[in-house]
């Protein structure tokens, strides 16, 4: 009976931390989205520029395709200022999410540019305020 009850405690402590820290964990916000084209026309994905927890570009590749350059991210803010965020490899993204910590400043961005080692563009996105 002691062995029974004590598993209760533990389980019944497990649910009522993990509802507390379900409760305390910042929700991501999106400020800005869109969707992101390829050169050819098909749709890759959506960005995301969050403002919470901390800002962040969030990418989703709805269906990555395999290539082997390392791809950049870059910015464009509203002056048409570009800031380059990172980059990433195919293994990187095959599971379809990239994630990058941004300035603060780059969640006015109102386009986002993928490019390949030569800077040209492989798929872009017009970046609108979020719904």
């Amino acid at each position: 009976l002691t062995a029974v009850a004590a598993l209760l405690v533990v389980a019944v402590a497990g649910v009522t931390a993990g509802r507390l820290s379900a409760r305390h964990t910042p929700a991501l916000r999106a400020v800005r989205s869109g969707q992101i084209t390829r050169a050819d026309g098909s749709v890759a994905g959506t960005i995301r520029l969050v403002d919470r927890p901390r800002p962040l570009a969030l990418i989703t590749i709805d269906a990555p395709r395999p290539f082997d350059v390392r791809v950049s991210c870059s910015l464009v803010k509203p002056d048409w200022t570009a800031t380059t965020v990172g980059s990433w490899v195919y293994a990187d993204v095959e599971h379809g999410v990239w994630s990058v910590g941004i300035d603060p400043s780059l969640l006015t961005a109102v386009r986002m540019n993928l490019l390949d080692p030569n800077g040209s563009i492989l798929a872009t996105a017009q970046i609108t305020s979020a719904a």
